[in-house]
């Protein structure tokens, strides 16, 4: 009899399972939302043409924006205060973080999608992708990572720690702190902003710094472009052709098959000026044990011992088979004055075929 109950209770169960259907995803949309008031359950989906606003003292978690495989469009998700989580982003979505704390442990995003921060807190790894966008102008970003072309990233301000950029992503800054930058096979572009730690490079990256401040710079198999910031010191690695026309650098090692040229308004070894040093003409640096001082292009002055043994000053070393060359410049005054006599024959002569 027992058994007879037992048989009828799991079939039963059994019975029960197969006719139960799922409960039905929450979804989100279309329409513009703010939450308070509106109630946002844990695991909803925006939809297309849907803008969710989460404002001071709300808490959305496990949030889906689009669907991984049907292309949306115009979702959007404003972050204005409160605690905010989100499973995925998929194409057709924009995060903008204004203020409260985007908390989820790893968010990635890869083709037609964007995440703009101007303020609050992004606690989340980023890993973005494939051409997705990413702008900082305030707040902070714990970490990101940025691979693959056509995904850029744009800091002007706020700030960020660590930062990968490789596979043909390209990174911009202008404004703004980063802790520490890894390129790999990508394109750096610095006008300012400040690096606390210092920007490694070890393979095939381009970079072009016209300003801010670095803790330090490292770069081989690659290629380097400096004409202003502030630098702790910069070692050029092997086969990474460089060219240094301005900042202010407080040591620079060179490594072998790496060309390296410098370009200033005036170059003394040791204090004395070098024999057959002529402006437009490149001069191969072959001196060692000596001083090298001078100003650059842009009139900041610089210091480095010719050091051939990195052992004897790891800040500054040249070994015997470094190719430096240096090239001379006129001062911008001293290229004014030339580019003025040489146009004031050229009006008095237009003055002279006038009179006839």
């Amino acid at each position: 009899m027992h058994h007879t109950r037992q048989a009828a209770w799991l079939a039963t169960l059994v019975v029960s399972s197969l006719l139960a259907s799922p409960a039905p995803a929450q979804t989100l949309g279309p329409g513009v939302f703010d939450t308070p008031p509106t109630i946002v359950p844990n695991g909803t989906t925006l939809v297309s043409d849907t803008t969710l606003n989460v404002l001071l003292g709300s808490d959305v978690a496990r949030l889906t924006l689009g669907d991984r495989l049907a292309p949306g469009t115009n979702i959007v998700v404003n972050l204005q205060g409160g605690d905010l989580s989100i499973n995925d982003a998929f194409e057709g979505s924009t995060i903008n973080v204004e203020s409260g704390i985007l908390s989820t442990l790893l968010l990635e995003l890869s083709e037609g999608t964007a995440i703009n921060v101007s303020g609050g807190e992004v606690q989340s790894a980023l890993m973005l992708t494939d051409g997705a966008q990413f702008t900082l102008s305030g707040g902070t970003v714990s970490t990101a990572s940025f691979d693959n072309p056509g995904t850029s990233a744009a800091i002007s301000g706020g700030s960020i720690g660590r930062v990968s950029v490789g596979l043909g992503a390209d990174l911009t800054m202008s404004a703004g702190e980063v802790q520490s930058i890894d390129a790999f096979t990508s394109k750096i572009t610095i006008t300012g902003g400040n690096v606390t730690e210092a920007i490694f490079s070890p393979f095939n990256s381009d970079i072009d710094i016209s300003g801010g401040i670095f803790g330090g710079l490292t770069i081989s198999n690659g290629s380097l472009a400096i004409s202003g910031g502030e630098f702790g010191g910069i070692f050029v690695r092997e086969n990474a052709p460089s060219t240094i026309s301005g900042g202010t650098i407080n040591g620079l090692g060179v490594g072998p098959n790496s060309p390296i040229k410098l370009f200033g308004t005036e170059f003394l070894l040791d204090g004395q000026p070098i024999p057959g040093l002529t402006p437009g003409v490149p001069y191969q640096l072959t001196e060692r044990n000596q001083t090298l001082t001078g100003f650059f292009a842009d009139g900041s002055p610089f210091s480095f011992d010719l050091e051939p043994d990195a052992s004897g000053n790891p800040d500054n070393f040249f070994p015997v088979d470094a190719n430096v060359t240096l090239h001379l410049v006129p001062e911008p005054a001293a290229a004014l004055l030339l580019l003025v006599a040489a146009a004031t024959p050229r009006r008095r002569a237009r003055r002279l075929l006038t009179k006839k």
